[in-house]
């Protein structure tokens, strides 16, 4: 790079950069005269979820950055829609010819706060840009009041598309449980009055029902009855032999005595005739009147012990007869409680299987008919709130975007010195050596006063 090889080039070639300057600052000239300013008006709008239905978490609220992010992008591109854009063109006087509404698409974003991630704050700008402000301004408005009508329209016909779905859902599942149904009714209109004792034993395999109650306490009375049928065949075999030999019935233990009071009486009462009379003998001699009547005392009560025997053994064989017929009645009446608890437990599976079928079929109709319900609420609230809120109305800054025509001009004329320098030192070349006095000086050694009057000596020559 030769410093002075370009000074020269650049005062003996003018035209090689003097032209481009002037081309390239007439150019940014005419551009700053006919360029149309760039009117940004924005609207802030925050978004929110559909309350409805929703109990799982607060009202309004998005479960999660993936559905904010889906709702703001469905927002979006409704924005740019066809409909939409006809419909603000329509309202600010504009023919929504395709050409206007391309262009206007092309004119419209929607823009996250400072800078933030678009779709990560419920809060976001939808930006319209113009050559006219008020048109801009104008334009955001409309498209807001468009956008929201639209959207309103898609949560109706979302909800309607939905409704008509779970209409058919309700009516299915309707039929469903009520087929379910009938056959557990027919089920238990065959069980009859067990119906009790089936649903218990149901609900719980080890619960405790009426008819296991009454089981139970059967097979405990049979079994009573039993040991109390061996007790008096026991009591009638030592009576029996008793009549042969009454003092053995002093040996008769005293449980089996219970089941006869009145010789239990009678053997207690000869015990103690029986110690009187040791008593009187051992006391006085057998010919003392008190002895005589100790001893004929004893006397009596065995003879009334031996003659209550036989009644006491007509009783026993009566309580026995009765004793074998009420064991054989117990018997029967377990048999059949029996029976009774073998078909319910035959019964407990395909009654199970049913109810189960029953209660399913009825939690899918609850539910179908909650969504319903859901849907229908969905679809009120679509005509009379939005899911979008406007913060204030649209603003437009007081100066349009881009940069000033001073500026642009400014930016011209540099950029053309800049390129004209740029052709002279990427084209310089030596200067003839009948060049001016001005252009053989090096140019270390020429100072500005010799410089300017050297330029004028040129000038007047």
């Amino acid at each position: 790079f030769d410093l002075q090889l370009v000074w020269q080039n650049i005062v003996r070639r003018p035209p090689l950069w003097v032209a481009h300057t002037i081309v390239l600052s007439v150019a940014a000239l005419g551009y700053a005269l006919v360029r149309s300013p760039n009117w940004q008006a924005k609207q802030a709008l925050v978004v929110r979820d559909e309350a409805v239905g929703r109990v799982f978490r607060s009202q309004g609220k998005f479960a999660s950055v993936d559905d904010m992010q889906t709702a703001q992008g469905t927002i979006l591109e409704m924005a740019k829609s066809h409909g939409v854009l006809e419909a603000a063109l329509i309202e600010v006087g504009v023919e929504p010819t395709p050409i206007n509404i391309e262009k206007l698409r092309g004119k419209i974003s929607l823009k996250a706060p400072n800078g933030a991630e678009f779709g990560r704050t419920e809060v976001f700008y939808l930006v319209v840009k113009n050559s006219n402000r008020a048109r801009s301004l104008e334009l955001t408005a409309a498209i807001c009041d468009a956008l929201e009508k639209n959207l309103a329209e898609l949560r109706d016909k979302k909800a309607q598309s939905l409704i008509d779905e779970l209409q058919k859902s309700v009516t299915l599942t309707r039929a469903s449980l009520e087929e379910a149904t009938e056959r557990l009714a027919r089920l238990e209109a065959e069980v009859g009055s067990d119906l009790a004792e089936l649903r218990i034993l149901n609900e719980s395999a080890s619960g405790e029902s009426t008819l296991r109650r009454t089981s139970t306490n059967i097979s405990n009375d049979l079994r009573a009855e039993q040991q109390a049928l061996v007790a008096r065949k026991h009591l009638l075999t030592l009576l029996e032999n008793s009549q042969e030999n009454p003092d053995e019935i002093l040996t008769l233990p005293a449980s089996l005595l219970q089941l006869q009071p009145s010789l239990q009486r009678l053997r207690d009462g000869l015990v103690d005739a029986q110690l009187r009379t040791s008593q009187a003998k051992s006391l006085m001699s057998l010919a003392h009147p008190k002895v005589q009547a100790a001893v004929a005392e004893e006397k009596d009560v065995r003879r009334r012990l031996h003659e209550e025997l036989p009644t006491a053994i007509r009783d026993m064989r009566v309580e026995l007869t009765l004793s074998e017929n009420r064991i054989a009645e117990l018997k029967n009446q377990l048999s059949t409680v029996e029976r009774r608890l073998s078909h319910i437990a035959g019964l407990r599976a395909t009654y199970s299987n049913l109810a189960a079928d029953v209660q399913q079929h009825t939690e899918t109709w609850n539910k179908a008919q909650q969504d319903l319900a859901d849907a229908q609420a969905s679809q009120a609230a679509a005509h009379s709130a939005s899911l979008i809120t406007r913060l204030d109305g649209p603003q437009a800054p007081a100066y349009p975007g881009g940069p000033s025509r001073s500026v642009i001009c400014l930016a011209g004329l540099l950029g053309g010195l800049f390129v004209g320098l740029s052709l002279v030192v990427l084209l310089a070349k030596p200067v003839p050596s009948s060049a001016s006095p001005l252009t053989q000086l090096p140019l270390g050694d020429v100072s500005w006063k010799t410089l300017l009057a050297r330029v004028r000596l040129g000038a007047g020559a």
